[in-house]
């Protein structure tokens, strides 16, 4: 006669088994959380896996990407509050009436650009502007890289008739080209670029000669240009969106 209850048996003995192992393992991982440090009241433990956040870690590649993006806008603020100076100088009556302190006159002459020191030398990585962070326009924080690109892209500024672009999106952002088909922004000098115009064809910004400038009295004309970055008399490039009718910042929110 089978006894019914040699099954039942060998199933405790199964279960028994899988317990007393599980048993092992919490043990095992216990025994190994105690020989690591104990971290200080509300700090944040370290993962094995390293730093997983692109925009905490000041190695990360995004890091690396986010702190030449931050080179790049303090060096854009610099500008702007050149040509702003070049606009205040303007209606001034010319440098010899402007002030920017209220008391001294002819400090700078008809560029914006200080007539005793020069011009202000550009930030760079030996020399990064003040309070310079990684996530720097990034507000709270992101956990890989789709995050991060996502984070960088909410609520997109979009140019309007009279901006001056800026650097970093100048510089990454492709066009359509009237002389080319399609270009860079890295092709010219952001500061050989006019400010943004507006026909029935939509935005638009033309190339500058070196003797151009944002702000002249009459707004450039010719169809030739001689600049550091076309030559000599060339033809006077036209610059439209790549996609679309307007151009959109990669970095500026709304």
């Amino acid at each position: 006669m089978i006894n019914p209850n040699r099954f039942a048996t060998q199933k405790m003995q199964q279960l028994g088994q899988g317990l007393f192992q599980g048993e092992e393992m919490a043990q095992q991982i216990a025994n190994k959380q105690l020989d690591q440090p104990v971290p200080p009241p509300g700090s944040t433990p370290q993962s094995p896996y390293g730093d997983m956040n692109p925009i905490m870690n000041k190695d990360s590649r995004e890091a690396r990407r986010q702190g030449r993006k931050n080179i790049r806008m303090a060096n854009k603020g610099l500008r702007q509050e050149r040509r702003q100076r070049v606009k205040d100088i303007k209606a001034a009556g010319g440098p010899e009436e402007y002030s920017q302190d209220g008391y001294h006159v002819g400090e700078f002459d008809k560029r914006g650009n200080s007539i005793e020191y020069g011009k202000t030398p550009r930030y760079s990585k030996k020399n990064p502007p003040d309070g310079s962070d990684a996530s720097f326009g990034i507000s709270g924080y992101v956990n890989d890289k789709k995050q991060f690109k996502s984070a960088l892209n909410q609520g997109t500024y979009t140019y309007k008739k009279g901006d001056l672009i800026d650097e970093t999106d100048h510089e990454e952002t492709t066009y359509k080209s009237s002389n080319e088909g399609k270009v860079t922004g890295k092709r010219y000098n952001v500061e050989n670029v006019s400010d943004i115009q507006t026909d029935k064809k939509g935005q638009y910004m033309t190339t500058l000669g070196d003797d151009e400038y944002y702000g002249m009295d009459k707004r450039p004309t010719s169809s030739t240009v001689s600049s550091y970055d076309q030559g000599r008399n060339a033809v006077r490039d036209t610059l439209r969106p790549s996609e679309g009718r307007k151009f959109k910042s990669t970095w500026k929110k709304i």
